[in-house]
């Protein structure tokens, strides 16, 4: 299906018409091109940001999404809610909660690994100032730090599940010093919360052994103050 390049005149009107063919298009299970699909999702964000018109967007594109989800066509709502979480990021952390749930359900649902990181790092962030140390915030944590351990140590696996459109995986090393810092993250919380310590120490060592290999010890440090108070 061939989509033309959006215009800025009257967005609204034109986003629904753009919603309302790829709803048809999906329905009758017909080709719709996924590269040329995302560009069109981003292009209307933007524009609607401009417009100063974000919100109108939001619910326009959600509606789309949760039909397209009832159609099983997870792939293009994944589309869109990344579109929504960027776009939303830094001036709605309620919205971005709700839509960030939605594409980790889509994730799980894949078994994509490197989605599952990214979303429960959005939640992450989000409860990190929310409600540090909740139980919610310890959850979401640990399932991170799983879909991490998953993909470094089955990296070629997840790199085949990654279902993306111009973006390439980051390299195993990269995900390694994810997997470190989501380890002291739980370390950090669990010592706030006062439970499980031998798991808090557990986390903290395995995430020096990654910080200790190079020459300036990056959070080493930091990991050897907190042992010592542990063992204090």
């Amino acid at each position: 299906m061939k989509i033309n390049k959006i215009g800025q005149k009257d967005i609204s009107r034109k986003f629904e018409d753009f919603a309302s063919i790829i709803e048809k298009h999906a329905r009758k299970n017909k080709d719709i091109n996924v590269p040329e699909f995302k560009y069109n999702i981003q292009d209307f964000g933007d524009q609607f940001v401009s417009a100063n018109a974000l919100p109108k967007f939001n619910k326009t594109a959600q509606r789309l999404a949760e039909t397209l989800i009832s159609l099983n066509n997870d792939r293009l709502a994944g589309i869109i809610y990344s579109t929504l979480i960027k776009l939303n990021r830094s001036s709605d952390a309620k919205f971005v909660e709700e839509i960030a749930t939605k594409a980790l359900a889509i994730a799980r649902r894949k078994h994509d690994p490197v989605h599952i990181a990214a979303r429960t790092n959005d939640l992450k962030e989000i409860y990190k100032l929310s409600e540090y140390g909740s139980d919610r915030h310890l959850k979401i944590l640990k399932e991170e730090k799983r879909a991490l351990s998953d993909i470094c140590k089955n990296y070629k696996s997840a790199k085949n599940r990654f279902e993306t459109i111009t973006r390439q995986m980051r390299p195993v090393e990269k995900y390694q010093e994810m997997l470190a810092a989501i380890r002291l993250e739980i370390a950090e919380v669990l010592i706030k919360r006062g439970e499980d310590l031998p798991l808090a120490k557990e986390e903290l060592l395995a995430s020096k052994v990654f910080y200790d290999q190079f020459e300036e010890g990056h959070n080493a440090k930091k990991i050897v103050a907190i042992l010592k108070k542990l063992e204090g």
